[in-house]
């Protein structure tokens, strides 16, 4: 599957995830209660979720900036036109970190109010892929070094 379409689809799961936990946060979520032991395995699970997004968004932005450079190199290419790729690869960019980051992130929020009020850690959830996701970003710089 092409980088392109799995931020694509990334993209709109992250959407639904928010709307699920938006309807869960008001009470309405589609699931039963969670049990409250099923926490801490969610953090971890959660944790790697995000770590693995970060990974795949810093392969996704190596293709991002391959098929930059191959436009851009290539001689009969345009002022205007260069900047216009460096421009849009930078949307690209954007979009696929941010795609990547929210949709961890959103399904822990959607879990977080899965659980029944005052269960230990269920709150904490939507942290979990974001540190995932620092330590992957983290990681993805160090191995492309």
């Amino acid at each position: 599957m092409s980088g392109e379409r799995m931020v694509s689809i990334v993209g709109w799961s992250a959407a639904a995830f928010g709307v699920l936990g938006f309807a869960a946060s008001i009470g309405h979520g589609p699931l039963p209660d969670l049990p409250a032991g099923l926490a801490l395995p969610l953090h971890a699970v959660l944790l790697a979720l995000g770590f693995l997004a970060a990974l795949a968004a810093a392969r996704r932005s190596a293709e991002i900036d391959r098929d930059r450079f191959e436009h851009v190199v290539e001689p009969h290419v345009t002022h205007d036109e260069i900047r216009l790729a460096h421009r849009e690869a930078e949307r690209a960019h954007r979009i696929a970190w941010t795609a990547f980051g929210a949709a961890p992130t959103l399904f822990a929020y959607w879990l977080a109010y899965e659980f029944p009020p005052g269960a230990p850690l269920a709150l904490a959830l939507p942290a979990s892929p974001m540190v995932g996701y620092g330590l992957g970003t983290l990681a993805s710089r160090w191995l492309r070094r």
